[in-house]
């Protein structure tokens, strides 16, 4: 039961970012790539996550990317 609840409590004390966000072309970034994000405001979000997605659009502007995050890796 204390293994149960200890992986429950991970699921829902998560202090991470979720979400996507949204860069340049570069530097690339595809699926299940690993991403490394640094805030200054919020530094205990700081660290590694996991892309799940990513979409790309074109435009007269210049090119962006989507990137759709997954968990905090650590």
């Amino acid at each position: 039961m204390k293994r149960v609840a200890e992986s429950e409590q991970s699921l829902w004390a998560y202090d991470g970012y979720e979400g996507s966000l949204t860069g340049w072309l570069l530097p690339y970034v595809e699926p299940a790539y690993k991403i490394r994000l640094l805030d200054s405001e919020y530094p205990r979000k700081n660290g590694n996550y996991y892309v799940i997605a990513t979409e790309t659009n074109f435009s007269s502007s210049g090119g962006v990317r989507k990137i759709t995050l997954g968990r905090k890796l650590g």
